[in-house]
């Protein structure tokens, strides 16, 4: 468990640019898996990034080892355990962090294994992985089009937190929407992956709303999908309106999200 309390010079947890996405994370005395093991490092820990190394693949993803400096002291980490979507819940050392754990590019794309980790209550969450494919030079600086947010109360009984990972082209009818991700029985569960974007006039969003959010229901999960075309009087005519309650069982949605 990372407790806040054991060194007041400690940063806090799930804070700053880049934080470790797995828990135990070796730092090294040199840029290689069988350089002198130093410590090891908790999820969530913070690290500032001092040099740069040579590019490696481990795990199915190519990047390089990076001198860091830490709370625990300065070494070397593959920086494929780092990650820059994270979000603290609370004060307490919890949170929420993405990572990204391969790629397999094909053409202009890559197919990337996205997973979801967590510490909640001090617990460890089971991750666990579902698979983007995005544009293959998002993967060079990711944070520019993706991004993290998260619900810390979904109104779900036993269920939450819920995290949602974005990503946006930023141009009409680029790639967008997003990755939905809820807790429950101490594990991750992604409940889908939802479509949207726009070429003007035309549009499309797709999202979940939970219980506790603006416009939610007790009890049940709403899915919206609507697509249109915005008018010139600044009125949007709609030609698909799909509104679904989803009950959850625990492991998924029921009945299961529209296609």
């Amino acid at each position: 468990m990372w407790l806040l309390s054991c060194a007041a010079a400690w940063a806090a947890p799930f804070t700053g640019t880049s934080v470790v996405a797995t828990d135990a994370a070796s730092l090294r005395k040199g840029p290689a898996t069988d350089a002198e093991l130093l410590t090891t490092l908790p999820l969530g820990a913070s690290v500032d990034v001092l040099e740069r190394g040579a590019s490696v693949t481990l795990w199915g993803r190519e990047a390089p080892w990076v001198r860091v400096h830490t709370d625990q002291g300065d070494g070397w980490l593959w920086s494929g355990l780092l990650s820059p979507f994270h979000a603290p819940l609370g004060d307490g050392g919890d949170g929420v962090v993405v990572a990204f754990r391969g790629a397999k590019l094909t053409g202009s794309s890559a197919t990337v294994s996205v997973e979801l980790d967590a510490r909640i209550g001090g617990q460890l969450v089971r991750p666990e992985r579902a698979d983007l494919t995005v544009p293959a030079g998002w993967l060079s600086e990711p944070e520019r089009w993706m991004s993290l947010t998260v619900l810390s109360s979904t109104g779900l009984a036993g269920a939450g937190p819920v995290a949602r990972f974005a990503f946006d082209a930023q141009e009409c009818a680029g790639l967008s929407g997003h990755m939905v991700w809820m807790v429950d029985g101490g594990a991750w569960h992604h409940l889908g992956t939802l479509f949207g974007g726009a070429d003007a006039p035309v549009f499309a969003t797709t999202d979940l709303t939970f219980p506790s959010e603006p416009g939610g229901k007790p009890g049940v999960v709403l899915y919206h999908h609507v697509e249109g075309e915005s008018g010139t009087d600044g009125r949007d005519v709609l030609e698909v309106d799909v509104r679904t309650e989803h009950r959850w069982d625990g492991h998924k949605l029921q009945p299961a999200l529209p296609r």
